[in-house]
């Protein structure tokens, strides 16, 4: 995962968090640094992380 302009990487249990890409969210597993990279959209990530912060018994499956 190349970060364009040096951008920060935020590093989260053993993955990897680019910044620098919009509209994007690339992650890879800190451990495989030339392994593959998942991208997520941005919106996604976003509730993504607001639900691991705060699940409620509503919104499981």
């Amino acid at each position: 995962m190349r970060e364009p302009n040096s951008s920060p990487v935020a590093y989260v249990e053993g993955n990897e968090v680019a910044d620098g890409f919009p509209g994007l969210v690339p992650v890879r597993d800190s451990k495989v640094p030339d392994g593959p990279c998942l991208v997520i959209a941005a919106p996604a990530w976003t509730a993504f992380v607001a639900h691991a912060a705060h699940p409620t018994a509503s919104s499981v499956g």
